[in-house]
């Protein structure tokens, strides 16, 4: 009985290690007093704005097929039916994706999902303005809402893995705004560019308005995906999958960012391998 307990004891002891992320040698500290020490700054508010205008993208791209569908009727010559499945096919790709971009974000790395995502989508977009047939559109916009799902889906805890406890929370709510922003933006993009009249006769289609809006709205993409090279691959999922000292890197970095600070005066200094649950 006392065996029993005992090994219990040093689970649980275990587990808390493991949810901790204690991995300062020097300190002591955990992973929360490692984010401490870099303190809260310029780097976290750049993050927190390219993080909301990905979020901001996304719900771009969710909605865009609602100011497509009236203009591009003709164009395609759609049925209700038709109109339908175009409306459920992105959420049908980001029903899928979602669950293939997670477990890649938790294998390979946040950023890197996020970059891949980001510059898949906004391809796919450009290349859907310029989609001569209904069956074409209704693939390429599948396809958008597969690689949208992983821009959304881990957007959140890329962000939220470089925030202390203490803001997180805050930052997170902050983000959501950005959703809001892009609903609002939208209309108004759409109010701009729609009306026009274009029709450039192509052999295989004409192209309309509603062709340039839709590439006008891919743009963003690729540049935010552009943009994210220029960020770091978040330091907790480097320390999961054992690369401590790049995660170190990481914080040292942020450290020097926030304060303007020497790398020297970041009070941590090396970093053990983390120990993880069995």
């Amino acid at each position: 009985m006392i065996k029993s307990i005992d090994i219990q004891l040093g689970s649980l002891r275990c587990f808390k290690a493991c949810i901790c992320l204690d991995f300062l040698e020097d300190l002591g500290s955990d992973y929360e007093d490692a984010l401490l020490q870099a303190e809260f700054g310029k780097f976290h508010f750049l993050l927190l704005t390219i993080c909301g205008l990905i979020y901001l993208n996304t719900a771009i791209g969710i909605t865009i097929i609602s100011f497509v569908l009236p203009t591009a009727t003709c164009d395609f010559d759609m049925t209700s039916k038709d109109k339908g499945w175009l409306s459920a096919s992105p959420m049908l790709g980001m029903l899928i994706g979602s669950y293939f971009w997670g477990c890649l974000a938790d294998t390979k790395g946040r950023r890197i999902v996020l970059i891949v995502t980001l510059l898949a989508d906004g391809i796919c977009g450009l290349v859907s303005s310029l989609a001569p047939y209904y069956l074409i559109f209704l693939f390429i916009r599948f396809a958008n809402g597969f690689n949208v799902a992983g821009t959304m889906g881990i957007v959140f805890p890329y962000l939220g893995e470089f925030q202390p406890t203490k803001y997180r929370e805050k930052i997170l709510c902050w983000m959501e705004l950005f959703w809001t922003f892009g609903i609002i933006l939208l209309p108004g993009i759409a109010w701009s560019v729609i009306p026009l009249q274009i029709n450039l006769q192509f052999s295989v289609f004409t192209y309309h308005s509603w062709n340039l809006f839709v590439a006008i709205c891919a743009i963003p993409s690729i540049l935010l995906g552009l943009w994210l090279f220029s960020f770091p691959e978040s330091p907790k999922f480097l320390l999961e999958h054992g690369e401590t000292d790049k995660a170190l890197d990481i914080l040292v970095c942020m450290f020097i960012q926030n304060t303007g600070r020497k790398r020297d005066d970041y009070p941590v200094r090396q970093a053990k391998t983390l120990n993880k649950l069995m």
